[in-house]
């Protein structure tokens, strides 16, 4: 009986330590509300190269200033370039032996096709807004208030303007 009552008590000393260890974390913590959704974070885009800002080309009214973004529109082959225009800026009707791809960064931009500029014409594009200008077609452009565009396009960029008169490489 003895050996019985010690085999017993061994048995009861050795569960004790393992019953009496302190439940895990989460057994003790209160539970709480699910959280709810969160919107997926949009992916982030690398950050852009700063650019370099220089006044606009010859073939422009003077008071723009461009940075090219990517390739070279002096030479054959695809160009990017963006174009900040300042208020009361306008581009004369003329145009372009390739397409042109314009795109609104920032402010608006309004722009017509026909063979003169004619404000009461005019559409307007908003910052995310583009237009394409099909080569040899007949447009303008100008900004009430300052305005930053990306032109895109085949190179090299040539410009002929509908009246010579408007051409800035004509002025004297």
């Amino acid at each position: 009986m003895m050996k019985l009552l010690l085999v017993s008590a061994a048995a009861l000393f050795a569960a004790a330590p393992a019953q009496s260890q302190t439940p895990p974390p989460e057994a003790t913590m209160p539970p709480q509300a699910p959280t709810p959704p969160q919107a997926p974070m949009p992916p982030q885009a690398p950050a852009a190269p700063a650019m370099t800002w220089m006044d606009g080309p010859p073939g422009l009214p003077a008071g723009a200033k461009m940075a090219v973004v990517s390739g070279d529109p002096g030479k054959a082959g695809d160009f990017k370039i963006q174009l900040q225009m300042p208020a009361g800026y306008a581009v004369p009707a003329h145009h372009h032996p390739t397409a042109e791809r314009v795109q609104v960064v920032s402010g608006t931009l309004s722009y017509g096709m026909s063979d003169k500029l004619d404000r009461a014409k005019a559409k307007t594009l908003a910052a995310g807004q583009h237009v394409t200008m099909a080569a040899q077609m007949n447009h303008w452009v100008f900004a009430d208030a300052p305005a930053t565009l990306e032109v895109s396009g085949k190179g090299p960029f040539q410009i002929t303007y509908m009246d010579p008169k408007d051409d800035p490489r004509e002025a004297k």
